[in-house]
């Protein structure tokens, strides 16, 4: 598109400078270039011999993976082995490495140029299917009360400290990471502990090496246990009160309150499951009317005492449950 240009700038073929009032060609995402550039001409001619003649990038060459030793699966599920590459390439075929250098790599390091690439992926699936047969077999002999935990110790920040660990039963079967996601499905009350180690703050007093079932631990650390249990107790309450709830036609509404003049605001309502989701908006202007009313029988009942501390006081009757599950400074 042939224009004039408006503002100074530089022709992208000849490099000269452009003035404004000269007439200039313009495409947008490009430069512009004087509209009779003598080196236009040069260019056009120039760019079709230059694209024939362009050399191709040289293919990365073929590089032969020769595996050595036996497979394994490592804690994320990776196929880890040894492998050795000719002297004087890397794994992609390009830089120079020492002679006999070998890498212990993943999979994914594996692609086709690898001679055993098939073998590899057979292996692979092979292991992980062991590897879950063994995960459900241990998860049978835990639950049956088999003492196949033990106790262990973490330093951590300079201090030393009670840890959940496992028997050899379990470690030479499993690495790490799988046995470690298997303690948190079998003991979630325990949670994890110094250092990324299992086990919060043990209060057992057994010597390091003991082995134990997991009805044993449940013993021992019986006020977590305990605490655990209860929380969890309530939280099926509420379940069942929420659903009471919901099948009458009612909504449980979760509100956060100012803590310093105890107004509050309508966060949304739970569902089925206890979880805090969006309501329709008939429904939230419904809840925020509910709000409104509560507010102003809480300040009739309130007096001289301060809103904060007279409490949530809605109508009686209404389809609407207030909780407040959150605090916050409104800016009052």
């Amino acid at each position: 598109m042939t224009i004039t240009a408006k503002y100074p700038g530089t022709c992208r073929l000849c490099g000269g400078k452009i003035r404004p009032g000269q007439e200039i060609e313009w495409e947008r995402g490009q430069k512009p270039v004087h509209a009779n550039c003598s080196s236009k001409s040069a260019t056009a001619t120039a760019t079709p011999a230059a694209k024939a003649t362009a050399p191709k990038a040289a293919p990365a060459p073929a590089v032969t993976v020769t595996i050595e030793g036996d497979y394994a699966l490592d804690e994320h599920g990776q196929l880890n082995f040894r492998y050795r590459l000719p002297e004087g390439t890397d794994r992609y075929g390009r830089d120079a490495t020492p002679a006999g250098f070998v890498f212990h790599g993943g999979d994914y390091l594996i692609t086709d140029r690898g001679a055993k690439l098939a073998e590899a992926l057979e292996v692979k699936a092979r292991l992980i299917a062991e590897r879950g047969q063994a995960v459900e077999d241990i998860t049978r002999r835990l639950q049956a009360g088999e003492q196949f935990l033990r106790i262990e110790t973490r330093s951590y920040d300079g201090y030393e400290y009670p840890v959940l660990g496992v028997s050899e039963a379990i470690s030479s079967r499993l690495p790490f990471r799988p046995y470690y996601d298997l303690l948190g499905k079998l003991l979630p009350w325990l949670g994890r502990g110094a250092g990324g180690a299992y086990g919060a703050s043990l209060e057992t007093k057994l010597p390091v090496g003991t082995l134990i079932s997991i009805p044993e631990l449940q013993t021992i650390e019986a006020a977590k246990y305990n605490a655990w249990t209860e929380a969890h107790r309530k939280d099926d309450e509420f379940i069942a009160e929420l659903t009471a709830a919901r099948a009458a036609g009612g909504h449980i509404v979760a509100l956060k309150r100012c803590w310093e003049c105890g107004l509050t605001q309508v966060i949304g309502e739970y569902n089925d499951s206890g979880s805090i989701v969006r309501m329709p908006g008939d429904v939230y202007r419904q809840a925020v009317a509910a709000q409104a009313a509560a507010h102003r029988r809480s300040a009739e009942s309130a007096g001289d005492e301060a809103l904060s501390s007279a409490g949530f006081n809605p109508e009686p009757g209404t389809k609407f449950q207030f909780r407040v599950v959150e605090t916050h400074y409104c800016g009052c």
